[in-house]
């Protein structure tokens, strides 16, 4: 009977082991969720900056071909004042011309250092949307990535160790990646400015 009842013992003992085991696996399962949660929260702010940073790309495309119309019209400017030139050229007294000839050199010269300038503004916008664009395609592959980390977590991940090394090789990207955003957004602050 010593027996029965000391075996009983010994089972309770166990089931209370296997509880506390079964409750703090409970505990970190919930710990695991609440960082998947965070996790896809950051995912969330992530994808709604890589959307604003598109659409400011679009707005500076647009300004960009905005720019091009204003040089094609300088261009068209240009144009009819070397026209213009050559018709009075032929027309007025030698005092005239000569002093037509200054101010048109004047004219001349101002309109090519505007057009210089809005080449240069032109190529340096040219390589600033460049940089954006390969920054943008880096952050998609890293949120990909980062996705794809995400989709293939599986039960067998959940042991402790495991989970433990994962969440700092995702802590580790996100720094990564945070870096990479803000790098991004400078260079759209500066193109702003710019």
């Amino acid at each position: 009977m010593f027996d029965k009842i000391k075996a009983l013992i010994q089972i309770k003992e166990e089931l209370d082991h296997l509880k506390s085991t079964v409750d703090t696996h409970s505990i970190s399962v919930q710990s695991l969720s609440k960082n998947i949660e965070e996790l896809q929260r950051v995912m969330n702010v992530f994808a709604e900056q890589q959307r604003q940073i598109i659409e400011e790309q679009k707005r500076l495309i647009r300004d960009f071909e905005k720019d091009q119309v204003s040089i094609g019209d300088h261009v068209e400017d240009l144009k009819n004042e070397v026209y213009h030139f050559k018709v009075l050229k032929g027309e007025m007294q030698n005092e005239i011309m000569e002093k037509f000839d200054a101010e048109l050199q004047n004219e001349l010269l101002s309109h090519s250092e505007a057009l210089k300038v809005d080449i240069d503004n032109y190529k340096s916008i040219k390589t600033k949307i460049h940089e954006a664009v390969t920054q943008l395609t880096s952050l998609n592959e890293q949120i990909a990535r980062l996705k794809e980390i995400t989709s293939n977590i599986k039960k067998e991940d959940f042991e402790l160790g495991k989970v433990t090394q994962k969440i700092q090789a995702l802590e580790r990207e996100r720094a990564e990646l945070k870096e990479r955003l803000d790098s991004a957004e400078r260079l759209v602050a500066k193109m702003r400015r710019g």
